[in-house]
């Protein structure tokens, strides 16, 4: 009986330290490793190429918030809260 009560308080103590270990490297994901941007100008397109010339995507409103993905000198690929991908201006968004 003892080790059975043991056990029990064994197992929900180690998944309470699993569960607490997965919840800190979230945060930790959250906290070191965002790559949130939020929108700052007034007009922004997203486009599919990283050049004034390239086809516009869709626009982006001041406030949206945008995932960086990656970056060529002044532009950065952002993936839009709809999934789309493409690239703005990097002086266009702001980190979050």
């Amino acid at each position: 009986m003892y080790n059975k009560k043991h056990s029990a308080i064994t197992s929900i103590i180690m998944l309470f330290f699993v569960f607490s270990m997965m919840a800190a490297r979230s945060r930790e994901k959250d906290i070191y490793h965002n790559q949130g941007m939020i929108i700052m100008s007034e007009s922004v397109q997203l486009k599919a190429g990283p050049d004034e010339s390239s086809p516009v995507i869709s626009d982006l409103a001041p406030g949206s918030k945008v995932y960086k993905n990656d970056f060529i000198g002044e532009w950065t690929q952002v993936r839009n809260e709809y999934g789309d991908l493409g690239w703005i201006r990097t002086t266009s968004a702001g980190k979050i």
